[in-house]
């Protein structure tokens, strides 16, 4: 299911979308993916990166040296508002798990990282930088299980003390990390001049192990109905 096909998900503000799922975005056996919302927008399959037929067609990573690299795609900055929306599974735990990342070698810039949780779940952690402060913003009460697929989506309006969390069409609530370089209150990254990566960032090699589906980026801050009706449209594939 992609946005050609079947029941739709928003497309207003949406400026990036992959589905493996879709011969606008991937074909199978090649070494690039295609943005929906753009031609001109290729991400690179690096060391292999997979596609899987499960659930229509994944992308999986083997938690090595598997990614995919779209270059400095300015458009995902994270700057003014914007909402990003992603189903994921893990075949494993590690202690950091890169899944989505525009960040230097000098820490400008963003990445979701899935962390282990002391119960032996996973939860989602949102890494913010400008040079000189950090945010780390994560929530360990909604917790991410090893072989199952769930949906992540975070949306921001310009301006709120901090972005919301969406997991599986559930509202959370998360806290501030604390100590060293992070700040209790919301710090808007700059503009990175690094790479868009899905799978892994460029300022830490730690990959992800297992799928990764239907990525998409809004340049504004979904509603919670909006929300809702993205997770439903693609829940029946993935639960």
């Amino acid at each position: 299911m992609g946005i050609s096909r079947g029941k739709k998900i928003v497309t207003d503000g949406l400026i990036f979308y992959i589905d493996a799922a879709n011969p606008k975005s991937y074909v199978s056996d090649s070494t690039t993916c295609s943005n929906l919302r753009s031609d001109t927008i290729e991400g690179t399959l690096i060391n292999g990166t997979a596609f899987s037929t499960d659930n229509n067609g994944v992308f999986d990573f083997d938690g090595t040296n598997d990614y995919i690299n779209f270059g400095d795609l300015d458009a995902v900055n994270l700057i003014g508002s914007w909402s990003w929306n992603f189903w994921v599974l893990n075949d494993t735990w590690q202690a950091y798990i890169h899944i989505l990342s525009k960040l230097s070698s000098g820490y400008v810039g963003w990445r979701f990282q899935l962390m282990i949780h002391a119960s032996g779940g996973g939860f989602l952690t949102l890494v913010t930088y400008n040079g000189t402060n950090a945010n780390s913003l994560f929530n360990a009460s909604g917790e991410l299980s090893l072989g199952v697929w769930h949906n992540i989506c975070i949306t921001y309006n310009d301006g709120d003390t901090k972005p919301l969390y969406y997991l599986d069409n559930i509202s959370q609530d998360w806290s501030y990390q604390l100590g060293g370089a992070y700040r209790n209150y919301w710090i808007p990254p700059l503009s990175s001049d690094d790479n868009f990566m899905i799978g892994t960032s460029a300022a830490r090699a730690q990959t992800h192990n297992g799928k990764l589906s239907n990525v998409s980026y809004y340049n504004r801050a979904l509603s919670t109905a909006e929300v809702s009706q993205n997770y439903n449209v693609l829940k029946s594939r993935f639960i």
